[in-house]
């Protein structure tokens, strides 16, 4: 979709694009896949960089943070999730030495 389009549109409309295709499916996604590891991931993590190459007519071989476009990768987008998602929901969750009586 971002190869056909970029002909047509202008490099903020593909940006546009991909956040509204790509990364809100990633978003969404970390939440319930979690740091899944292993062959999944690294899949995902290779079809965010095939997309962010076409969006900028990049090489297979160039790397994507050489390219600068402010896109976090899917291990810093999974942080930010889990931060979000931590901070919204600190006050219903519960602290380990609540659980547990002994340290550790």
């Amino acid at each position: 979709m971002i190869k056909s389009l970029k002909e047509i549109l202008s490099p903020n409309m593909i940006r546009n694009i991909y956040f509204t295709k790509f990364q809100s499916l990633q978003q969404v996604g970390t939440l319930f896949w979690g740091e899944l590891g292993g062959e999944l991931n690294m899949r995902i993590l290779r079809i965010q960089k095939r997309a962010i190459r076409s969006m900028v007519g990049a090489s297979s071989r160039t790397s994507c943070r050489q390219l600068e476009l402010n896109i976090l990768n899917l291990p810093l987008l999974y942080i930010l999730e889990m931060t979000c998602f931590v901070r919204k929901y600190c006050q219903s969750l519960e602290l380990n030495s609540s659980v547990r009586n002994y340290n550790t």
